[in-house]
Order: structure tokens, then C-alpha cells, then sequence
């Protein structure tokens, strides 16, 4: 259970840490957009009210309000109603929108291009367009905008007066302002739904590890149990073929001396004593040959230095991280318990690096001082702001550290400029497990 944990927290913990301030700005956006829309919209009419109340009209019938004063009190409107759309809701925005539609389709007829007041209030619609809506919708509401306000701004009468239509020029201005803000908020919108989709592989990737962490964690429980198994099922051959062959040649050795002892023959007594040290003999080789194929056994497979370097080398063909180990002068052997040691502790570390450090290459160094064994894991992955930061320790380090302190070693873990460093000090003449 604790070696689960100590997966887990390696595999599968912490995901909030691994999402970037960058993602969690673009997964804003939606809400910035409309703040800025309602800003915008705001501001633009308010500046377009202030100069339609500088125009003068003159009234051509009694009781009729001029058109200057109707555009003036439209633009307040519109501008007010622009806090609307901060209110979630998007068929609220939809009708406010189209509310602003409208007046900019009634203002380019009633006074037309009169104090550039239809560039304010185009700029504005425009805005709305382009950031309330996603694509392709958005391209398709610009172009509405851009349509309407190009044909309500051709020369036309308007309240009995002549309204003249806009020049070649003019006309190229709002064309390039409505592309410049459209191509604006796609490009945010396209950087935005790539974000999201690079989160959306992220979130499968974790996925990915935690059914890998759960099916290697099944894996070494079923490894573990298994090899206890086997160990409970070697020590009852073991002690079978030696209780067989001690039970056999004591009994038999026990027959022989007792014989020897009430002969009264002295040569039958010393042929009686000959066959028990002959049969004790014999008894004691086969009792060796036992043992030492049992060492040999135990003896075969792959130790040492070719076992790090082969776990290195799976390591890097899996992960496609380069991985260097440099034994410099340690030895190539080592005993059973310190090479189990240091190879769960190699695991761990090799794991943190690619899961948590993001590392591209990661080097292993062995060095021996005196009696006592220093491994150095150093990644050139993701690491703190600065050298020496505080290393906030899960359950794995914690677990290699307490493993380590067992048998009388140390255990350090701190970051670097260029990755983070992992490195134990072993004693050399730990005694081997029974």
C-alpha cells in the first residue's frame, strides 16, 4: 500500500500545479471579451452623444424634433444599455446587438457622415461584433455591420434634407477597421481554442498516466506476491532436501554407531564406524552441492552496473528522455541489498523527472568515498524561480528518504538553476538481507 501511494503521488497528484498561468488567462477570455465590449460600447457613444449635442438642426416643422436631438438621446440610450451586456445570457446580447444595429443604421440616415459620429458608433457595433460572437458567426455579424452601414451612408433624403453619402476613402477607412477587429478577435479566439485543446491533451495525458500508474501498481502487487510465493516455496524445497538428506544420514549414521557400540567384534566395529564417516561424508557433499546450486541460482541474472545501464536504457527507449549513467569510480558490484536500494530509488527519481520535471535528458552519477556511495540524479527540467527554493516533498520522496535512512544513509532533494537534483549517500558495507 505505501509503495501505491507513493506512485500515486507521482503520477497522479498535484494536476492543478501543472496548468500554466498562460491556460488559465485564455480560459478568461469569454468574460474579458464582453468587459471590454460593454467598455468600448460605452465609452464610443458617450463620445458620439457629447458631439451630436453640438449640432444644430433647424426645424422645419412645428413640434418636430429635429434629428440631431434624436440621435443625441439614441446614443445615450445605446450607451446605458451597453452594461447590459455584462449580464450572462446570450440571447440578451443577441437583441442589445441588434439594438445597436439598428441605431447605427438610423443615425448613418438621419445625419449621415455629419461630425464623424457614424465612425464612433461603427467602431463600437463593430466591437460587438467581432468579440460577443464565435466564429464563423462573428464573421457573418462584421459583415452585416460593414453592409448596413456602407449602404445607409450612400446619398439619400432624410427629414426633408439632403444627406451626402460618404467618399471612396471614407468607405476604405471602415473597411479596414472592420477587418483589423475581426482578424483581432479570431486571432485571440484561435489562440484560445488551441489552448484549450492543448489543456484537453493534457487532461488525456493524465488520464493516460493514472490508468499507467493503476496497472503498474497491479503489476508490483502481483510481482510482490508472487515473489513471496516463490520465496515461501524455495524455503520449503530447501529445508524438505535438508531435513531428507539429515534426517536419512542421521538415522542412518545413528544405526551405524549403536551397531559399532554392541559389537563385540573389533573388526566388525571398525567396519561399522568406517561406513558412518563414509556415509556422514557423502551426506555432507550432497548437503553442499545443494547449497551451491542454490547460489548459483541466485547468483544469475543481471547485477551491477550492467543493471543500471540497462535500466537507464529502458528508460530512455520509453520515455525518449536521454539518459546517461557515469559510475566513475564506484564499483561495478554491489551488495544484493544495496543494489535493490538504489535501483528503487534510481525508479522514483527517473519517474518524478519525466512526469513532474518535463526533462529531456537526465544524468546519473556513482562516486565512492572511502566505505561510503554517493547516486546523483540531475534532470535539466522544469525547476523552481531560483537556486535553492523550497522542495515541497510528497510521498515518494518521502518514502526514498525513510528507505534510505534505514540503512543508515541520506537522502537530499533541492532544486537547481537548470532542473532539480536528487542525491543519497549509501554505506557501502550494509549487511546483506537473509
Amino acid at each position: 500500500m505505501a509503495k501505491a501511494a507513493e506512485m500515486k503521488t507521482w503520477l497522479g497528484l498535484n494536476k492543478k500545479n501543472d496548468i500554466s498561468k498562460s491556460s488559465l488567462l485564455f480560459s478568461l477570455i469569454p468574460s474579458l471579451a464582453v468587459g471590454f465590449c460593454a467598455l468600448v460600447s460605452f465609452s464610443l457613444f458617450m463620445v458620439a452623444a457629447e458631439i451630436a449635442e453640438t449640432l444644430v438642426f433647424p426645424v422645419q416643422m412645428e413640434m418636430q424634433i429635429s434629428p440631431a436631438v434624436q440621435v443625441f438621446y439614441l446614443l445615450k440610450w445605446m450607451a446605458w444599455m451597453s452594461f447590459l451586456l455584462l449580464v450572462p445570457g446570450k440571447f440578451l446580447r443577441v437583441i442589445i446587438f441588434l439594438f445597436c444595429l439598428g441605431g447605427l443604421c438610423f443615425i448613418c440616415q438621419a445625419i449621415g457622415i455629419v461630425s464623424g459620429i457614424y465612425k464612433y458608433v461603427f467602431v463600437a457595433v463593430v466591437v460587438q461584433a467581432s468579440f460577443l460572437f464565435s466564429l464563423p458567426v462573428s464573421g457573418v455579424a462584421v459583415l452585416a455591420v460593414l453592409g448596413s452601414c456602407l449602404l445607409t451612408l450612400l446619398p439619400h433624403v432624410a427629414f426633408s434634407s439632403y444627406i451626402s453619402g460618404i467618399n471612396f476613402h471614407e468607405g476604405l477607412f471602415l473597411c479596414v477597421i472592420a477587418a483589423v477587429t475581426f482578424f483581432s478577435s479570431s486571432a485571440v479566439k484561435i489562440a484560445r481554442k488551441r489552448m484549450e485543446e492543448i489543456n484537453e491533451d493534457l487532461n488525456r495525458f493524465e488520464e493516460m498516466m493514472d490508468r499507467l500508474s493503476a496497472s503498474n501498481l497491479a503489476y508490483q502487487n502481483y510481482v510482490i506476491l508472487t515473489e513471496k510465493k516463490a520465496v515461501e516455496k524455495e524455503r520449503n524445497r530447501i529445508s524438505r532436501e535438508i531435513h531428507d538428506i539429515i534426517g536419512y544420514t542421521m538415522t542412518n549414521v545413528l544405526m551405524l554407531i549403536q551397531a559399532a557400540i554392541h559389537s563385540r567384534n573389533p573388526d566388525k566395529k571398525d567396519s561399522l564406524l568406517e561406513n558412518a564417516v563414509n556415509h556422514l561424508t557423502s551426506s555432507v557433499d550432497e548437503a553442499r552441492l545443494v547449497l551451491r546450486r542454490m547460489r548459483e541460482r541466485d547468483e544469475s541474472g543481471v547485477h551491477g552496473a550492467v543493471l543500471f545501464f540497462q535500466l537507464a536504457q529502458t528508460f530512455q527507449e520509453i520515455t525518449g528522455i536521454k539518459t546517461r549513467v557515469d559510475f566513475g569510480n564506484a564499483p561495478r558490484e554491489f551488495s544484493r541489498s544495496l543494489e535493490k536500494t538504489v535501483l528503487r530509488m534510481l525508479q522514483e527519481a527517473l519517474t518524478n523527472s519525466f512526469k513532474h520535471g518535463k526533462a529531456d535528458e537526465i544524468t546519473v552519477s556513482f562516486w565512492c568515498e572511502g566505505r561510503l556511495l554517493s547516486v546523483r540524479i540531475h534532470d535539466n527540467g522544469c525547476g523552481a524561480e531560483y537556486k535553492g527554493a523550497p522542495v515541497r516533498e510528497g510521498i515518494g520522496i518521502k518514502g526514498m528518504r525513510e528507505r534510505i535512512n534505514d540503512i543508515g544513509g541520506h537522502l537530499s532533494a533541492v532544486f537547481a538553476e537548470d532542473g532539480f537534483i536528487v542525491q543519497a549517500v549509501f554505506p557501502m558495507d550494509m549487511e546483506e538481507d537473509e
